[in-house]
């Protein structure tokens, strides 16, 4: 898959709503393969909304949602799994991983799961963070409110 695109997607939840000023709802929103996008807009505006799309958790909308040249609406609940573990994955707020568990622990947890990358490439992706100590715990590196 290279490209997401958005065609004039609107949650049911916004359907009564005139006041929309949105680059992703009402329009054509094209996420390309290979590129970062960052997703801002002010609380209950749909940011979770749009992951759940992505994700194929939530159906309630208007409009199209494209993954490459295929309509997500027709996806049956291998396609959805397929798509998760090959293509998209989702970063939580949150941070839910396991705090008792180094960072490489709960990405390897994931691995296991899917077999996305050996050992070297994720040695490399946690150099390139700067988190290449994976003995120290990613929950105990977070201050809050220091």
């Amino acid at each position: 898959m290279e490209r997401i695109v958005f065609k004039d997607v609107l949650p049911h939840v916004f359907s009564d709503r005139t006041d929309i000023d949105s680059d992703i709802w009402q329009s054509e929103a094209v996420f390309e393969k290979g590129r970062l996008y960052l997703v801002e807009a002010a609380s209950g505006m749909g940011k979770s909304t749009f992951c759940s799309y992505v994700l194929g958790y939530r159906h309630d909308y208007t409009g199209t949602i494209l993954f490459g040249d295929d309509d997500v609406r027709g996806y049956k609940t291998a396609d959805w799994v397929d798509m998760r573990m090959r293509h998209v994955s989702l970063l939580f707020q949150e941070l839910r991983l396991f705090p008792e568990l180094t960072a490489w622990e709960n990405v390897e947890i994931k691995n296991r799961l899917t077999s996305f990358a050996d050992s070297h490439t994720i040695d490399t992706w946690f150099e390139r963070l700067g988190i290449a100590d994976k003995k120290q715990s990613l929950i105990g590196e977070m201050s809050f409110g220091q």
